[in-house]
This record gives C-alpha cells, sequence and structure tokens, in this order.
C-alpha cells in the first residue's frame, strides 16, 4: 500500500478492534465517523442512522457542508453536483453501498472513479468509499476486510 493516509485508516481504525463481522459496511460508517471526528453527515433516515445517532449522538444530519456521506448506490451526478456546490471539502468521505449489486452499479462506480476529482477510491466489494483529497495522488485500492 503506497498512501499513509489509506493505510493509516485501515490498519488504526477498520483493522482496530471489535472487527467488523455483519452489517460490515456500517461497521465501516461507523469507525470512520469515529476515527476522523466527523460531524457533519449526509445520511437518508435508515436503519443506519439510527444506529449512527445512538452511537455519536452529537453530529448533525444534512448540514453542508458534509464530513461524510452515507449513498445508497452510486450516483455520479450527485456527487459531482455536491463537489460542485461545495457541499464536500477536501476530507470528506463517501461512503457507497452496493457497488457491484449488478452490472450497471459497477460501471457507474468504474466511471467515478476515474473522474479526476475522485483522488481516492477504495473497493471493500460489498461498499465502496472515495475521498476527495487534492493534496494526494489519484490512487484505487481494493481492501477486502
Amino acid at each position: 500500500m503506497h498512501s499513509p493516509f489509506i493505510y493509516q485508516w485501515v490498519t488504526q481504525c477498520l483493522y482496530a478492534p471489535p472487527k467488523l463481522r455483519k452489517g460490515k459496511m456500517l461497521g465501516v460508517a461507523l469507525k470512520s465517523i469515529g476515527y476522523f471526528g466527523f460531524q457533519n453527515l449526509l445520511v437518508q433516515p435508515s436503519e443506519e442512522s439510527e444506529k449512527i445517532k445512538q452511537k455519536f449522538p452529537e453530529v448533525s444530519f444534512g448540514k453542508a457542508p458534509y464530513d461524510f456521506a452515507l449513498l445508497d448506490h452510486v450516483d455520479e451526478s450527485l456527487i459531482f453536483q455536491m463537489v460542485e456546490n461545495e457541499e464536500l471539502h477536501n476530507n470528506s468521505m463517501i461512503l457507497i453501498k452496493n457497488i457491484h449489486l449488478d452490472g450497471k452499479q459497477e460501471s457507474h462506480w468504474k466511471s467515478l472513479i476515474a473522474n479526476q476529482c475522485i483522488t481516492v477510491s477504495v473497493d471493500h466489494f460489498y461498499c465502496g468509499v472515495i475521498f476527495l483529497r487534492k493534496e494526494q495522488e489519484k490512487e484505487h485500492f481494493s481492501i477486502r476486510i
């Protein structure tokens, strides 16, 4: 792994106890919110949003610019619109469910991570993560946890 940023996130956050088992996508979200200290979240009302509220009662939902966004599927136009409208910032993290659900989602995922504004992408197989880090070279990682 060539990125100190990703190496630290994976080793100090995702691989740190407790281990991710069932609900790995939610585990990535919860661990990352705590690790990075995210405060402003974009998460649709769901079981995941309730669990996030329980664990982090101090976070706010729906207040841009977003530190963290959880999307149900790959939506390139939404992400690019958020970047253009400055609803995301340099250290924002976007967690996307179901990137390999079907050929259409995989195609959208590949197109999204090829875009120049997405500098760091991580394929966890069951979900994908993108970071908008201008100071970092464009890199893509496949990391199973």
